[in-house]
């Protein structure tokens, strides 16, 4: 496909469409982020580090033709190494303009371990360098947030449902908890100790101040922070059944407050019931790291991961006193991919091998029998004339 085509693909015999967007990244798409209010503004990191937003011009993507797509400029900030982490928040740091209702901030979070604060309505505009911020407005973390050499990388920013805190992994699985109102830190957590994957703030009422991590190290962490200000702070739960292998992504079902789902290494997913830390349901089936998870916006009963293994897969979780779970589909499609492994099947067409029998022509070789020409030396049998000496 050329730089800067568009194409949108819409099959009869399928029950969803694929829309392709191709503007010359040239580079693998690590993370996307709808806006949270506008249904036309996707924004997307890349592997090299660039950041940069894909506009539509209508809001109903399901009609809308996408010769009509436009992309914003690249932001000028960018990262050095792969983009993990993008929120939108209509969050300003103390001492900047407040957002405009509706054009919130664009935070972000990358493996060089930096995180940046970009306005999406002025992606040339130099980005708010948030780490030095919040080392400025709190002296005392100096020695995780400063410039120097060793200090450790931030891999995760997540800011609340309510949009009153947000929540900072680092390298080391320490967790710093700030205020979205003053930056100023609120506590702090060190109960991994690997690198911070992922942190999950709960959306539901009763759930607001809880957040879950998951690290390196194998574990699922739940925290309640809700009396934060009474410096009452706990872990409320810990989660362990991925054994030592990572657990890359984690995500809280949006019908059931106390559901959390957690992908690993391992290549399995787990249900979690998070309020007494049971494993509801195993699902087992992808062959390799599964890197993504999340739930069905209107199923409450299906779930959906992604895998190094190149399958997306929706499964049905059935009861959970029966963990009976069935896997309903998978792209590519279960039906198509083993059609295309039928096709080894065609390797009958090696009988156009049996062309290869045409080497009969080697029975040429028998011209090899003209050979028998040296026969020819029997001419010497003319040395009879010497009887002409009579």
């Amino acid at each position: 496909m050329d730089k800067g085509q568009v194409r949108q693909e819409r099959e009869a015999d399928r029950p969803y469409v694929i829309d392709t967007l191709w503007k010359g990244i040239d580079s693998k798409v690590t993370v996307v982020e709808w806006h949270p209010s506008s249904s036309n503004i996707l924004a997307y990191g890349t592997e090299k580090g660039c950041i940069g937003i894909y506009t539509f011009k209508t809001d109903d993507l399901r009609n809308s033709n996408l010769e009509g797509v436009a992309v914003t400029q690249l932001f000028g900030t960018r990262h050095s190494k792969s983009v993990y982490t993008l929120q939108f928040a209509p969050v300003s740091p103390p001492g900047y303009d407040t957002p405009e209702v509706g054009n919130p901030l664009l935070y972000t979070c990358g493996g060089d371990g930096v995180m940046n604060i970009l306005d999406p309505l002025n992606p040339q505009k130099p980005a708010i360098k948030l780490n030095e911020l919040l080392l400025e407005l709190n002296p005392d973390l100096e020695p995780e947030f400063s410039k120097a050499r060793g200090t450790p990388k931030k891999s995760e920013l997540r800011f609340s449902t309510d949009f009153s805190l947000f929540a900072v992994g680092s390298t080391t699985g320490k967790i710093f908890v700030f205020s979205s109102h003053t930056f100023l830190m609120k506590t702090t957590f060190h109960e991994h100790n690997k690198l911070v994957n992922r942190i999950r703030w709960s959306t539901h009422d009763s759930n607001l101040n809880s957040f879950a991590s998951c690290s390196g190290d194998g574990k699922v962490i739940l925290y309640d922070v809700k009396n934060i200000d009474q410096d009452n702070k706990g872990v409320t739960r810990v989660f362990q059944k991925h054994g030592s292998s990572a657990v890359l992504d984690i995500a809280w079902s949006p019908f059931r407050c106390q559901t959390l789902m957690s992908c690993s290494d391992d290549k399995r997913v787990q249900i979690w019931n998070a309020e007494t830390s049971e494993s509801l349901f195993t699902l087992s089936g992808h062959v390799n790291s599964v890197f993504t998870c999340c739930w069905h916006p209107t199923e409450e009963n299906v779930v959906i991961t992604g895998s190094s293994d190149q399958t997306v897969r929706f499964w049905m979780l059935g009861s959970p006193d029966s963990n009976e779970n069935v896997q309903i589909s998978q792209t590519p499609e279960t039906p198509e991919t083993p059609e295309t492994l039928e096709i080894p099947e065609t390797p009958e067409t090696p009988e156009t091998p049996e062309t290869p029998e045409t080497p009969e022509t080697p029975e040429t070789p028998e011209t090899p029998e003209t050979p028998e020409t040296p026969e020819t030396p029997e001419t010497p049998e003319t040395p009879e004339t010497p009887e002409t000496p009579e």
